[in-house]
C-alpha cells in the first residue's frame, strides 16, 4: 500500500519572481481539458501533480516519483515583508514526498521554499526546511 504524505508548501520572493510562479501553477488548474482526446491527460483532478511535471517543468513523469494532486492555498500572492512576498500550496501525495517537485519549480522561479512533510497520521517521519516553525508555526518540528 503506497504511503500518503501531506504537503504544505511557502514560495517566498520578490514579487515579479513570485507572481509568476503563482500564475504558472495556477495555470494547470483553469485548463479547460474536457475536449482533450488523450486520454494520458485525462486525470480527474485540474491539480494532479504530473501537469505541473509535464506541462510548467516539461520534464518526464519518471523524473519525480511522487504521485498525487495539489492546490493553492492563498487566493494570490501577499506580501511577507518589504519588497518580499509568497504563496501558499498543499499536496498529497503517494509513494515519496513532493519536495523535489516543488524544489524544482522554486529553482526555475528563482524564489526560495519553505516546506514542512508528513506521512500518514501513524507515520512520524517529517521533512522540513522549518524546523523552529517560523514559517508552518501550527506544524513545529518534534523529534
Amino acid at each position: 500500500m503506497a504511503d500518503w504524505r501531506f504537503d504544505k508548501y511557502l514560495f517566498e520572493g520578490n514579487k515579479e519572481a513570485v507572481t509568476k510562479a503563482f500564475q504558472a501553477l495556477d495555470s494547470p488548474l483553469k485548463t479547460d481539458r474536457s475536449q482533450w482526446k488523450d486520454a494520458n491527460f485525462l486525470r480527474g483532478s485540474p491539480g494532479w501533480l504530473g501537469y505541473i511535471i509535464i506541462e510548467l517543468l516539461r520534464n518526464s513523469l519518471d523524473d519525480f516519483l511522487c504521485r498525487g494532486t495539489f492546490r493553492l492555498t492563498s487566493d494570490n500572492i501577499f506580501q511577507m515583508k518589504p519588497g518580499i512576498c509568497g504563496f501558499k500550496v498543499e499536496a498529497d501525495s503517494t509513494w515519496t514526498p513532493s519536495v523535489s517537485l516543488f524544489q524544482a519549480i522554486a529553482e526555475s522561479f528563482g524564489i526560495t521554499l519553505y516546506y514542512h512533510s508528513i506521512g500518514e497520521w501513524d507515520d512520524e517521519i517529517i521533512f522540513t526546511n522549518d524546523e523552529d516553525g517560523l514559517v508552518f508555526p501550527e506544524l513545529k518540528f518534534t523529534q
